[in-house]
């Protein structure tokens, strides 16, 4: 197979692959970051810093807030 079909096929995936996932957390002990593919700009844009309150974790707020997310547009995007 030729390079050129080579990489738009894995282009091709990878923006399947971010049409669905398009959003991302990353931990840092008491600190998460959201981050947002924006596919106009081609790379990944934090969008909110969580960080732990009292005896709830960043990660799970930041992991929390993301599936929210991820469901709300899912359920938008099927009506």
């Amino acid at each position: 197979m030729p390079k050129t079909s080579q990489k738009i096929i894995n282009q091709t995936q990878k923006n399947s692959l971010l049409a669905t996932l398009p959003w991302s957390c990353t931990h840092f002990g008491s600190e998460s970051e959201i981050e947002a593919y924006i596919a106009s700009l081609d790379k990944w844009v934090c969008v909110a810093d969580v960080h732990s309150v009292a005896d709830i974790d960043a990660e799970d707020i930041a992991d929390f807030i993301v599936q929210a997310v991820t469901q709300y547009a899912k359920s938008f995007a099927d009506k």
